[in-house]
């Protein structure tokens, strides 16, 4: 019996792992079909309210539909921005000794303070010798590296 219940668990747990992964999972088709059944809820209490602008739980309705538009649209303009940095990065290798802190910036994960800390990196050291020394960046880690390395070369 105990072999049985530890062959289940063994089976179970990389399955459980995945489920609690949230980067695997995109949430904007929940968020779409959270913010559609706000606007029907919203609707349908608005009617109950008379309309009447000044009542502070109109207002409050009205705000926080407001802010559940506003989060769908900047996750949207987020994936948008994440998908072109990747595919302006296609194909293209940049050098970590030479490249400009805008070439850094094109990187997955970089911004404009990691871009200036491995250039820091970068004067402080004479170069790069490897391309996993960027890890000795701080915030880069090994998921960021994972997800750079491919676009990363050292000459």
């Amino acid at each position: 019996m105990g072999i049985t219940v530890l062959g289940f668990s063994i089976s179970y747990f990389p399955a459980f792992s995945d489920l609690m992964n949230k980067d695997k999972y995109d949430f904007s088709k929940t968020d779409e079909r959270f913010l559609a059944k706000s606007k029907k809820q919203i609707n349908l209490n608005i009617d109950s309210l008379y309309y009447d602008s000044d009542s502070a739980d109109y207002n409050l309705k009205i705000k926080l539909l407001q802010q559940s538009e506003d989060s769908l649209k900047n996750a949207e303009k987020i994936k948008k921005e994440k998908s072109k940095k990747e595919a302006a990065l296609t194909g293209k290798k940049i050098n970590l000794n030479k490249a400009t802190k805008e070439e850094l910036m094109a990187l997955p994960g970089v911004g404009e303070k990691t871009a200036e800390k491995i250039i820091q990196y970068r004067m402080e050291n004479n170069g790069f010798k490897s391309k996993d020394e960027i890890m000795e960046v701080k915030g880069i880690g090994p998921k960021k590296y994972e997800k750079m390395k491919e676009y990363l070369t050292i000459e």
